[in-house]
């Protein structure tokens, strides 16, 4: 069932073998995430992105963190990627340690 409209919302920000621990809001926008993991990682804004849980879909700021990205909506415990700019418009590729995703499995 979908999420009540009034309920926060747990999400895991995951690179390489780091994980934030992210409660947001409805109201959140994807930008507002941004802006404080930026804050949290002592980065600027443009040096970050997040990346959807399909590994594929970059966030938009101005989207709501209810509303739907791509093919679905964020659920409860989402694992959101998180890439720094290399340089000019490059960003690195998602790095997450996958056996820490499953518990070591």
């Amino acid at each position: 069932p979908p999420m009540a409209s009034s309920a926060v919302m747990h999400l895991r920000i995951k690179r390489q073998a780091e994980t934030i621990f992210m409660l947001v809001e409805p109201s959140d926008s994807f930008g507002k995430l941004i802006a404080q993991t930026a804050k949290l990682l002592g980065k600027a804004t443009d040096d970050i992105r997040l990346i959807g849980p399909d590994k594929e879909t970059v966030l938009p700021d101005e989207k709501l963190v209810t509303e739907a990205v791509g093919e679905s909506t964020l659920k409860e415990d989402d694992i959101l990627y998180l890439v720094f700019r290399k340089s000019g418009d490059t960003f690195e590729p998602i790095a997450v340690d996958d056996a820490s995703l499953t518990g070591g499995v």
